[in-house]
């Protein structure tokens, strides 16, 4: 153990030698976990393998074997957040400076739940000890600026600002809450649309933690979505057999104003793009495959219009998209997992969806599709959670670069797995 941790921190000194024109910066020292990061500069060729031509065309393969470390001259930048496999310890990892900062913690703390704002500027995360449960809100070179005991229920960021909180009682209807952290100003949310179905009571059959099945309001309060049911959709409900809308809802106006019909109990969890301008939904919306496993990305502007993303029901019998999606910072890809029927490639599959351009690309990187993808600030590589193809229950966080078209293994994420991906401050 004794000896890891020292090869561990020779390594991470030698690293920070080699920033950028060739200063010397010295790395905050503070004790890591055994097998924290590992970002070394080997030589390196990035390579495509297993491309097929014999693959359905609705999406384009760019197989990328995951070489053991990143390449020489990787250039990653911001502050990658890590987190270990039981919630006990945590820390930042600066790749622009090679400093190291710990979340303070005791003995038996937990920390969880992290999420970085959409401007990467800061990160919230839940403190829970013996005695009780704190909201911290901190920035990427670890300085805490907001922390709070708070209610039992966790906060999500809903805008650069403000953070988004679900109260949801058993039998009791759920409460909604925007709080400022900087400001402490707190806001009531309504939850109450007409025929909104609120999902109290099955954890199987809702949308995402933030929503809980809950109305998901876009970044400018003006618009919000909600699962509808009416007398009609119960009886559906009964029989199993699809045509439960998603309701789009002018706050402004105060009517529904377009729907999404779904085949599949309203598909996975809507996404906003930070300027509120459409939001994106992975759903079965054809009345033709009455199940879950043809799922297709569509996505519904503010106004109302309706446009279908993909067609992978053109070419596959079956198609899973695992609730695990998310949008880069300018809004306009989506990394997403991939379950399709028939394929040589089994199992959950990292790809990314042009959502201008509907260009599909598919990486071939297996996974079990629960973790989402994280995105770099600038939008150009991806953090994911995968599996050895000798073990698959040996896990590895890995870096995959789709500009350079390469993937690598940066840690052990039986160890620790990336949880955010910060700005630098």
């Amino acid at each position: 153990m004794i000896k890891r941790f020292f090869i561990l921190l020779a390594f991470l000194v030698v690293t920070a030698c080699t920033a950028v024109n060739n200063s010397v910066v010295t790395p905050t020292i503070t004790p890591l976990p055994e097998t924290a990061i590992v970002i070394t500069q080997p030589a390196f060729t990035p390579t495509a393998s297993n491309t097929s031509t014999v693959l359905p065309d609705v999406m384009s393969y760019q197989c990328l074997d995951i070489a053991d470390h990143p390449p020489s001259g990787n250039v990653s930048q911001g502050t990658i957040v890590f987190n270990n496999k039981d919630n006990t310890d945590a820390f930042l990892w600066n790749n622009d400076t090679k400093n190291v900062y710990r979340f303070p913690r005791e003995e038996g703390d937990r920390l969880l739940e992290f999420e970085v704002s959409p401007d990467r500027k800061y990160i919230v995360y839940r403190h829970s000890t013996e005695s009780n449960a704190k909201t911290v809100v901190a920035t990427a070179d670890g300085k805490t600026v907001w922390s709070k005991i708070t209610d039992p229920f966790s906060w999500n960021w809903f805008d650069n600002e403000r953070l988004i909180g679900l109260v949801a009682p058993e039998n009791v209807t759920p409460s909604l809450f925007l709080l400022n952290p900087f400001t402490g100003q707190r806001q009531e949310l309504r939850v109450d649309y007409p025929d909104s179905r609120l999902f109290l009571n099955d954890p199987s059959d809702h949308w995402g933690f933030r929503s809980g099945g809950l109305p998901i309001y876009d970044p400018t309060l003006t618009r919000v979505l909600y699962p509808e049911c009416d007398s009609q959709c119960q009886d559906r409900l009964i029989r199993g057999d699809g045509g439960w809308p998603i309701a789009l809802w002018d706050i402004e106006k105060g009517q529904v104003i377009a729907r999404i019909t779904t085949m599949d109990s309203y598909g996975d969890t809507p996404v906003w793009t930070s300027d509120g301008r459409q939001f994106i939904v992975a759903a079965n919306i054809d009345p033709r495959f009455r199940n879950s496993f043809a799922k297709e990305f569509v996505a519904m502007s503010r106004e109302g219009q309706l446009r279908q993303l993909t067609h992978f029901m053109d070419d596959y019998e079956e198609v899973e998209i695992p609730d695990s999606y998310s949008l880069s910072p300018d809004g306009k890809l989506v990394a997403f997992w991939i379950i399709a029927k028939p394929s040589q490639y089994e199992g959950a599959r990292l790809a990314v969806l042009n959502t201008e351009t509907g260009e599909i690309t598919n990486y071939c990187i297996q996974s079990d599709g629960f973790v989402a993808p994280i995105w770099s600030p600038d939008g150009t590589q991806l953090l994911i959670v995968t599996q050895t193809a000798q073990d698959q229950n040996i896990q590895r966080a890995v870096l995959v670069d789709l500009v350079r078209n390469y993937a690598a293994q940066i840690a052990d994420a039986d160890y620790v797995k990336p949880v955010g991906w910060m700005a630098s401050p």
